[in-house]
């Protein structure tokens, strides 16, 4: 495997969220399809599309803050 290429159960490992998580962010539009299905199990991605869907999300989330309270 070259290391343009990652597998998706290495990028689930290194962003510590489960396969299926990527899966369903594939379904949601925002991470980057896989470049290779070599089976069920072993899907494969651009590692430089992978960097850009996320650093692109990270830019768009608003940080979020507590309502206020009003006395």
């Amino acid at each position: 495997m070259k290391k343009d290429f990652v597998a998706r159960h290495i990028l689930a490992e290194e962003l510590g969220v489960n396969t299926q998580t990527i899966a369903k962010w594939e379904r949601d539009g925002w991470f980057p399809q896989p470049e290779h299905r070599i089976s069920d199990r072993l899907i494969l991605y651009r590692r430089t599309a992978v960097d850009a869907a996320i650093a692109e999300r990270r830019a768009r989330q608003v940080l979020r803050r507590p309502p206020s309270r009003v006395a």
